[in-house]
């Protein structure tokens, strides 16, 4: 084996980037649970809830799937309308690179690794 069809093989041994999603897209995701309540554009606010963009990895994370904030979070809203989603570390994932993101998750940097 030459050492440039060893390079061409490597992704098919080294398996599925961690990062990768099979879910539907961040755009879908945010279209159908969403845009109701904040902008179709995530910079500005929404006629309920506020703009999202820039949105940290750890807001996104316990908002949407537990209805609270990190310790210490001040809320840019005060409504309590939210409803709570059971979205996968996947899904949220496609929704934070859609939405603009700022956060602090592992993949942030599209560095992903391969997993273990």
């Amino acid at each position: 084996m030459t050492f440039k069809s060893f390079l061409l093989t490597l992704p098919l041994l080294m398996g599925p980037v961690a990062c990768q999603s099979d879910k539907p897209s961040g755009k879908a995701l945010y279209s159908s649970s969403c845009v109701s309540c904040h902008n179709s554009n995530t910079r500005k606010p929404g006629a309920i809830g506020p703009a999202l963009f820039d949105t940290k990895w750890s807001v996104l994370q316990l908002k949407v799937n537990s209805g609270t904030y990190p310790k210490g979070y001040v809320p840019k809203r005060t409504t309590h309308s939210m409803p709570v989603y059971k979205f996968t570390e996947d899904q949220l994932i496609d929704l934070l690179e859609y939405i603009g993101d700022g956060r602090e998750h592992p993949c942030s940097e599209k560095q992903c690794l391969p997993p273990n």
